[in-house]
């Protein structure tokens, strides 16, 4: 999806943990599809792999909360607390409560993806983990209209947000203006979905923006928040990242 907008990035090591392999498999062989992903090892237990860190020294590890061994959560901690070769972590979950996060966070876990797992959020994530760790004092465009994204209160976990975000590193990677319905199809062909899916799912993304009412997004669209467009929103946010960081 970002493949081309990555070049700062070198191939980022994975560990996949999950008890059920029929999700393990199709997690790795899509991630695997990814030149900047390469794929370790799979695990089912997450004991298996603080014994096997010095061997495959990955940058990250990508793990099911809930795996029937109940030992996850103790392998973050001791996966966090490595003076060496300590990876970032992503978890997963199909639980429905979220009581247990707050703690997940305080461990170091990065990013958190809920079950049924929509591949592109997962993919999206990674990058968003990986693209904003600065090189020097150097920060990916990508990771800088990200920030900017989420600062005006746009939900992450969405598909909306990854469109939104897609659409904006179009719009200020062209030199010439790009159409809206030609910026659709061509996040529809990255995602293999449908023009409309993608323009419902960023009008879904603003009217959730809308009620977060985040001060950023207050300061700049105000009063006239409740009639945004897609449009409107997606040129606004273009000019204000060439204006302030781009």
């Amino acid at each position: 999806m970002f493949n081309n907008l990555y070049k700062e990035i070198d191939s980022i090591k994975i560990i996949v943990i999950d008890d059920d392999f029929i999700i393990s498999d199709k997690l790795c062989k899509f991630l695997a599809k990814n030149e900047k992903f390469e794929i370790c090892a799979c695990f089912k237990s997450g004991i298996d792999v603080i014994k096997e860190m010095n061997f495959y020294k990955p940058d990250l590890v990508i793990a099911d909360v809930s795996a029937k061994d109940h030992e996850n959560e103790s392998v973050f901690k001791k996966l966090s607390g490595l003076a060496e070769n300590k990876p970032d972590i992503i978890t997963m979950s199909s639980l429905k409560s979220d009581d247990n996060l707050e703690e997940l966070f305080k461990i170091g876990i990065k990013y958190h993806i809920r079950k049924p797992i929509i591949f592109s959020l997962l993919e999206d994530a990674i990058y968003s983990v990986f693209s904003e760790k600065p090189s020097g004092k150097h920060i990916s465009k990508i990771g800088k209209i990200k920030k900017f994204v989420r600062l005006l209160g746009v939900p992450t976990n969405i598909l909306g947000y990854t469109y939104i975000c897609e659409s904006l590193n179009y719009m200020t990677e062209n030199t010439r203006v790009m159409f809206l319905n030609e910026i659709y199809k061509l996040i529809a062909k990255d995602n293999i979905t449908s023009s409309e899916s993608v323009e419902v799912s960023i009008r879904n993304a603003i009217k959730k923006t809308i009620k977060v009412g985040s001060d950023e997004f207050l300061k700049i669209f105000g009063e006239t928040a409740d009639s945004l467009s897609n449009s409107k929103f997606l040129t606004t946010i273009k000019e204000i990242l060439y204006e302030k960081f781009l």
